[in-house]
């Protein structure tokens, strides 16, 4: 619940910026969150492209998993690089340069936050176990 009220506020202050200040604050907002989308895009290729190569290390096999990437590990290659290539080109648009600015400090921060709350976990990878979720058959570290 903290999070819908926090994402409202946030959508709020996004919405009064667009229409009292869309040279700055507004530019910055959607700056950022450009990015941030990127960044996630980014993740989730390196995910998928790191999980199934620890599943194939474990000895499972790429055809026994319910959801199949075509041309793996091709396309989780070419779409981490694509995402990597738009960072980069952000750097060279000074409308969209604010963005590295601000986006990368607060994802710094926020990995900062994220491990300071977590403490010494450990986080290591172990061995993984599928089970069936729903329609996906999922990986777990035991």
């Amino acid at each position: 619940m903290n999070a819908l009220l926090f994402s409202m506020v946030g959508g709020l202050g996004a919405l009064f910026s667009s229409v009292y200040a869309p040279e700055t604050v507004y530019l910055v907002l959607v700056s950022i969150s450009g990015l941030a989308v990127v960044v996630v895009w980014m993740a989730i290729a390196l995910s998928q492209f790191n999980f199934r190569r620890h599943y194939l290390r474990e000895g499972g096999q790429l055809k026994d998993l319910v959801y199949r990437t075509p041309l793996y590990p091709w396309v989780p290659i070419i779409a981490f690089a694509a995402c990597l290539a738009a960072c980069i080109g952000i750097a060279f648009d000074p409308h969209q340069r604010v963005a590295l600015y601000f986006g990368v400090p607060f994802i710094g921060l926020s990995q900062l936050w994220g491990s300071v709350r977590r403490g010494n976990q450990n986080l290591a990878p172990g061995p993984m176990r599928s089970y069936r979720c729903g329609y996906f058959r999922v990986g777990t570290r035991g």
